[in-house]
């Protein structure tokens, strides 16, 4: 069992995430509300919210996840790819970042699957990977690995091959999705990549004016 902790290196201009904190917190208190208070008038109200198949709705559907195992891998994927970018992108910045890759990842499931599938958080986590690749083209990523009742520390350090090794992170994580959703169409594969693929491509429009710079010059942030 491999669990991705975080990027090894610390933030260049702030202490805290506290937008990745906070979505976490949503998402876990959203699941606890659906899972112990099923029929409680405010988890009728977010489902109603939910069916309608709006704006709303798509933002309201990365808060609200609807299995634990989906919310533990995505929350994962939140802080080891999103940490740092929140901090070269700032508060507001990444907030918007965020919300515009689930939405695009949302645009692309509901093409192909209606308003009958729920794409969750997953889709705007992918489009988190695609930023990293990025703006993080080097790095360290901090892992946990569960073998026969041992838990081993690993810091993996990525140069040349990072992209590829972020690929073999990412492709086993949606298919665990796809997996266990009981999902197999293509509609559900293309909405999480085309998320990846607009992560890469929008968020040199959120970067600190600092970061782009050094972005753009090739210089690490």
């Amino acid at each position: 069992m491999l669990i991705l902790l975080t990027d090894a290196y610390p933030n260049r201009y702030m202490q805290a995430p506290f937008v990745i904190i906070a979505i976490c917190a949503l998402n876990l208190i959203s699941w606890l509300f659906v899972f112990l208070l099923p029929d409680s008038p405010f988890v009728q109200t977010v489902t109603e919210l939910l069916n309608r198949g709006d704006l709303l709705a798509a933002v309201l559907d990365m808060l609200v996840p609807e299995e634990l195992f989906f919310l533990l891998i995505n929350m994962m994927g939140l802080w080891a790819f999103g940490r740092r970018l929140e901090d070269v992108c700032g508060h507001g910045r990444f907030l918007a970042f965020f919300l515009a890759c689930g939405l695009v990842a949302n645009l692309i499931s509901q093409t192909y699957f209606g308003s009958e599938w729920r794409l969750g958080i997953s889709g705007a986590v992918f489009g988190l990977i695609g930023a990293y690749l990025l703006v993080f083209p080097k790095g360290r990523l901090n892992m946990y690995v569960w073998v026969r009742s041992r838990i081993l520390f690993f810091r993996i350090r990525y140069e040349k091959e990072f992209i590829f090794s972020v690929w073999w992170l990412a492709i086993p994580m949606l298919m665990i999705q796809g997996f266990l959703a009981a999902v197999a169409s293509a509609g559900f594969y293309m909405a999480h990549f085309g998320a990846l693929i607009a992560g890469a491509l929008i968020i040199l429009m959120f970067l600190r004016p600092d970061a782009f710079a050094r972005v753009r010059h090739r210089v690490p942030v």
